[in-house]
């Protein structure tokens, strides 16, 4: 598929990113880099969204809800968010991709 075969009234398809923030805002930034394309895929992440009136699990599992994608990244830790997010996108049968980091620090 071309750009230009995009039909622009279309929406863009939202990729929701889930990992722990601390200690992977790097791979956190090239996932949104890589994954930021206006006409086809727009991502989500929490740091780079304004506050909403829903309570915070809320908020957030509800964007889970709505994605087109779900992409997790670990590094051997997950926290009860991360779990809960994880856990609500095969419930909604989302499309998931995982990458997990190794302990020397290159990706896998």
């Amino acid at each position: 598929m071309n750009l230009s075969d995009v039909d622009p009234s279309e929406s863009p398809l939202v990729v929701f990113v889930s990992s722990a923030i601390s200690g992977m805002q790097r791979e956190r930034q090239v996932v949104r880099e890589a994954s930021c394309f206006p006409d086809l895929t727009r991502p989500w992440l929490f740091e780079y969204t304004s506050a909403s009136a829903l309570p915070l699990e809320a908020s957030y599992l509800s964007k889970v809800e709505q994605c087109d994608l779900f992409v997790l990244l670990l590094d051997g830790r997950a926290s009860e968010a991360v779990r809960l997010e994880y856990s609500t996108a095969l419930q909604c049968k989302k499309p998931v991709l995982v990458f997990v980091r190794r302990r020397d620090g290159s990706p896998r």
